[in-house]
């Protein structure tokens, strides 16, 4: 059974944040509704998937043998903290101002952190205070520095990471299609909040292209949403894109890879996808009917150099 949306990995392991409340009902209702989170279980715990984690919300309990002589309870102080939930937004801005909107509690306006960020605090209905950060210019290009040292994970916007043993899921897929834009338009539109532009819902992107970092966003279709995740494997810029990608109904939870390979041509640029893992043929051929129309709708959205 896959559970692309629940915190349940048949492999590896995922994060989640456990908070203890006074009332699940109530912080569902901020977490879901205010925040935009997706309910995956309503109680005992309730369970949310909010962009790219999840939610465990549970009421407080005495000592288990698990856990002994630990008291779970919400916040005592609302002065005194330990750790807290950080969202990191990509307009801190429009943020502030639309959870504002809705009822979010913030501590103060968003303030500028000694050049490195802008950030700001609200509370959650237990007290639980949360911050809103939007990483500055500088915070990103420390970042993408350190993204390439030699201490990294990774090795910034070029190279490669370990690719998926795909061996128990052969089954693939490739098509082609000739772009007038060149590639230097194009390797964004897979890789930034440029996907927004004829893929994803735009809002919703949390992209950034850097190896092994995760990637999150949404498409919404006939008033549902479908979540889309995965990270990425190789980057070449204006080359090529390997990321691992997961949806719940089109990969049916699994980890499949999708291949980019961006060859110039004119002025324009010759596409190649590749899309491979497929958990059985009905998946495999649902994305072939489907790339070709999503190639076609990059190909309107960018017709140039745009």
């Amino acid at each position: 059974m896959y559970l692309p949306d629940a915190p349940a990995p048949s492999e590896g392991f995922l994060v989640t944040h456990s908070l203890t409340v006074s009332d699940q009902a109530r912080s569902r209702t901020f977490y879901a509704g205010l925040l935009g989170g997706t309910v995956v279980y309503p109680e005992n715990p309730c369970i949310i998937r909010l962009a790219n984690s999840w939610i465990i919300l549970n009421s407080g309990a005495g000592p288990t043998p698990d856990k002994p002589g630990i008291i779970l309870e919400p916040p005592q102080s609302a002065t005194r903290v330990s750790s807290f939930l950080s969202l990191r937004v990509a307009d801190i801005q429009a943020r502030h101002a639309e959870w504002k909107g809705k009822g979010a509690e913030f501590l103060t306006e968003p303030l500028d952190n000694h050049g490195w960020e802008t950030r700001c605090y609200m509370r959650d209905p237990d007290g639980y205070i949360i911050e809103v950060g939007q990483p500055s210019e500088k915070m990103v290009a420390l970042l993408t520095r350190h993204a390439g040292s030699p201490h990294a994970g990774g090795t910034g916007s070029a190279g490669s990471m370990t690719s998926l043993d795909l061996s128990s899921r052969p089954l693939r897929l490739s098509c082609e299609r000739l772009m007038v834009a060149p590639p230097a338009v194009l390797f964004p539109a897979w890789t930034s909040s440029a996907i927004g532009r004829w893929f994803a819902s735009p809002g919703t992107v949390l992209m950034t292209p850097h190896l092994n970092a995760p990637y999150f966003f949404e498409t919404h279709f006939e008033g549902q949403r479908h979540p889309h995740h995965g990270r990425f494997l190789r980057l070449e810029p204006d080359r090529l894109v390997e990321m691992t990608w997961l949806t719940a109904a089109g990969t049916m939870g699994v980890e499949t890879v999708l291949t980019i390979e961006l060859t110039p041509s004119g002025r324009g640029t010759q596409l190649t996808l590749g899309h491979a893992g497929f958990p059985d043929e009905e998946s495999r051929a649902g994305h072939a009917e489907n790339w070709p129309i999503a190639l076609e709708y990059l190909g309107k959205a960018f017709p140039a150099s745009s």
